[in-house]
């Protein structure tokens, strides 16, 4: 009987043992990648955005821990590729902003002692275009990487990021950036024609501006201003106006009218000239010598 007593106790104390063992593991999660940019108006030199992203780790009270990179040579980042094709690039960093990645593989992110609670460890991150898909354009004010999500393409970064503590813990990021299709003016210009009711006289100005590639056509349309009457627009001066008319071309054949032409397909990068034409014919009667003025907004669809 004493030897079968001593059997059964010996017994229960192992089984407590390994369900202390159990109980002191750690946990180690990556937050999803979710990140959102607009894809208008930057390239592959410039970054599409910045933001950070988190690593939980939790374990025992008492365990030490370190976070470190693991993804087995050079700096950390990450590829996303959309459906077309195109690629772009996630980088991380331990500090903000996150100019160039400063983690490496083996580097050390963060170390600790375990509280039983989640500990979050933060790295800051850089998004770019890849500069074989996303081809910079007029000095970077542009790319060519359409407006798409893009998932973490698939087999990248398998255990990029490890935990030591009672044992090792291995964690691979996931998620999708979504590229959202934008468009950015940079720069508008004024006309200025002088008009002595004597002949026709002509002018133009000029606007820069990019659109990221989506799936819509970029459109452009021009207000009437604030003094149109028909499908004429009018500077005004001192009670009196003066009518002009815009056009998409240099020959002044292409009217941009008011509820006619005025909706035009155009390129997703440009320094856009618009032309304009005072026509004696549209002002029979001249008004007082000064400074007519006419706002027009410009619209860009996308």
């Amino acid at each position: 009987m004493k030897h079968i007593i001593i059997t059964v106790i010996l017994f229960l104390l192992l089984a407590g043992a390994l369900a202390g063992a159990a109980d002191a593991a750690c946990t180690l999660t990556l937050d999803p990648i979710g990140y959102s940019y607009d894809a208008g108006g930057s390239g592959s030199v410039n970054p599409f955005g910045y933001n950070t992203w988190n690593a939980n780790i939790t374990c025992p009270s008492g365990q030490a821990w370190q976070f470190i990179s693991n993804n087995g040579a050079g700096s950390t980042w990450v590829q996303f590729k959309s459906a077309a094709g195109d690629v772009i690039y996630t980088y991380y960093c331990k500090a903000s902003p996150c100019s160039s990645s400063d983690i490496y593989n083996g580097t050390v992110i963060a170390s600790g002692t375990g509280t039983g609670a989640v500990q979050v460890v933060t790295m800051y991150t850089r998004t770019v275009g890849s500069g074989t898909t996303c081809i910079c354009i007029t000095g970077c004010t542009y790319h060519s990487c359409k407006a798409n999500p893009y998932p973490i393409t698939p087999g990248w970064g398998a255990n990029f990021f490890k935990l030591v503590a009672d044992t090792t813990y291995y964690a691979s990021p996931s998620g999708t950036v979504t590229l959202n299709q934008s468009c950015l003016i940079y720069s508008t210009g004024n006309v200025t024609m002088s008009y002595n009711g004597s002949a026709d006289v002509t002018g133009s100005f000029s606007f820069t501006y990019t659109c990221g590639q989506g799936s819509n056509p970029i459109q452009m349309s021009l207000s009437g201003g604030n003094n149109a009457i028909g499908e004429l627009r009018r500077a005004s001066y001192s009670g009196g106006y003066l009518a002009y008319r815009l056009f998409n071309d240099s020959g002044y054949t292409q009217e941009i009218g008011i509820t006619t032409g005025n909706n035009i397909t155009v390129a997703n990068y440009a320094a856009k000239l618009i032309y304009a034409k005072i026509f004696k014919a549209d002002n029979s009667v001249v008004g007082r010598s000064g400074a007519y003025i006419d706002v027009v907004v410009i619209t860009l669809t996308f």
